[in-house]
């Protein structure tokens, strides 16, 4: 990776942690445990599901995934 995709990639991930960490400051139990548990699950929630769709939506038709058939994590 170049150093200017690193940096871009740096600038939008630390755009996301502002948000997510934003979310977890929310929560009534604010400590590094539950910021972690809130984030992991937000990640898989929102983030995780968009960057798959994006490789999915890039593939070439014989190599597509069937929805049903991707790994539950």
């Amino acid at each position: 990776m170049n150093p200017e995709k690193q940096r871009k990639l740096q600038e939008y991930t630390r755009a996301i942690a502002e948000i997510l960490y934003t979310e977890a400051e929310s929560e009534p139990q604010f400590t590094l445990e539950s910021i972690e548990k809130t984030i992991q699950t937000q990640l898989q929630q929102y983030v995780s599901p968009e960057i798959a769709a994006f490789f999915l939506s890039n593939q070439p038709e014989q190599l597509s995934v069937e929805p049903e058939n991707l790994p539950v994590h």
